[in-house]
């Protein structure tokens, strides 16, 4: 199933676009990283499908019936909730589920009519089922596991959030989005904020959901324990392709070995093909030499992006652990 269609998005500020001509689609199930580096429009093209911005060119496609749920960078919440009840409000539709059946079971307690009782039942049966089905009994312990899987600790959970710092809102937001177990997950950078605990904790919660997601991140390792599939970013245009992290940079890397050899072959030709223009412009060779001008004419150089190399994409070499606390070097 299609949860989210982007087609032919155009963003530009002032006369350089942003991005041109994006094409693609989020069926359910997948994790999808988006790449590129700092400054290519990453943000810009979260805001463009989550309607928080509008495309000067193109269309996004959500349907109603899709429940998205979308991870900013500076989180908003209401100041005077505490963390407990931030994160359970992601889980209202279950809370509400489980007082329903709480009052109808205070009601049956108070009816002495055989009718009514008998509708009473039927009704709490459906709601007992439902409650079942969602594992809606459950939802104090499953609030409690995303909040410590997330790094907080139960005296902090009746604490306001306005008293936590900004990186602890955002994990807040975080339980929340994650709890309410939307169709889509849009993720810009949820790793900013987390320890390596919190971090693996969820790579494993993001890989084990049966959610698409879409995330925006610059670990590395993060994107390869769980996206399988990766959206370039740039230069203004998109490329798929059907793997994590490491997948897409073995295949890139392999995609600019072939543009330059085509490009190498191409600059190889056009050299030779003016050489021979030049020498016989106006011998017995001028025929061929018009020819020549022709071809030339309508050689197109194949357009080589820059290695990734070569630029600061912010993907760390080193790995995540290791036995150094803290290292310095030529300091003075």
């Amino acid at each position: 199933m299609i949860l989210l269609a982007a087609r032919e998005l155009c963003r530009q500020f002032d006369a350089d676009p942003v991005f041109r001509d994006v094409t693609f689609d989020i069926r359910s199930g997948e994790k999808i990283g988006l790449v590129g580096p700092n400054g290519c429009g990453k943000s810009t093209l979260l805001n463009v499908l989550t309607g928080k911005d509008e495309a000067d060119v193109g269309s996004v496609d959500r349907p109603n019936s899709v429940r998205i749920g979308v991870l900013e960078q500076h989180a908003s919440f209401s100041e005077d909730r505490s963390l407990i009840e931030e994160a359970k409000s992601g889980l209202a539709h279950l809370y509400k589920l489980q007082d329903d059946a709480h009052q109808l079971a205070l009601k049956m307690a108070e009816v002495t009519d055989p009718t009514e009782m008998d509708r009473l039942h039927q009704r709490y049966d459906k709601l007992h089922s439902e409650l079942e089905r969602l594992d809606a009994y459950h939802v104090d312990h499953l609030v409690e596991a995303v909040l410590h899987g997330l790094g907080f600790t139960p005296d902090q959970y009746d604490r306001p959030l306005r008293t936590f710092s900004g990186g602890q809102q955002n994990r807040a937001q975080l339980a929340k989005i994650l709890l309410e177990s939307p169709d889509l997950l849009l993720l810009d950078e949820p790793t900013n904020h987390l320890d390596i605990a919190a971090t693996e904790w969820l790579e494993e919660f993001l890989a084990k959901s049966n959610q698409a997601v879409l995330v925006v991140s610059h670990d590395r390792y993060f994107l390869d324990r769980v996206t399988n599939r990766t959206l370039e970013l740039w230069q203004g245009g998109i490329t798929d392709y059907p793997g994590n992290f490491s997948f897409y940079w073995k295949e890139r890397d392999e995609r600019l070995k072939v543009l330059r050899r085509t490009y190498d072959k191409q600059v190889e030709f056009v050299e030779k093909t003016k050489t021979f223009i030049a020498k016989n412009k106006y011998g017995q060779k001028s025929a061929q030499a018009k020819d020549r001008v022709k071809k030339l004419e309508r050689v197109e150089l194949v357009e080589i992006p820059p290695d990734f190399k070569e630029i600061v994409m912010g993907f760390p070499e080193a790995s995540r652990t290791g036995d150094w606390v803290i290292r310095a070097e030529g300091v003075s």
